[in-house]
């Protein structure tokens, strides 16, 4: 049930740059930055944008974050369910 794909980059303002020069790709609003008010992710740095095809998507850069948290991905999912299972079970 997502509603939009996030991939992890190097370098947000540079993967800006490239996706102004891809037709029919529009960025929504200008890059974000976490500040120090939120200190576990200070510094994490993103923008949203429409694919030609209309999908959501999202890229973000840590590369400023001190210690970022863990990415999450199907591993985790699959052992989350697997552990709601299990406690359904007892």
């Amino acid at each position: 049930g997502g509603h939009h794909l996030c991939f992890v980059v190097d370098d947000v303002d540079q993967a800006i740059a490239v996706l102004r020069g891809i037709p029919g790709v529009k960025l929504l609003g200008d890059r974000k930055e976490v500040a120090g008010d939120s200190p576990r992710v200070a510094g994490n740095r993103w923008t949203y944008f429409l694919t030609p095809w209309g999908l959501l998507m999202e890229i973000v850069d840590r590369s400023r974050v001190a210690d970022p948290p863990p990415l999450v991905g199907p591993a985790d999912w699959y052992a989350a369910a697997e552990n709601n299972n299990t406690r359904k079970e007892q």
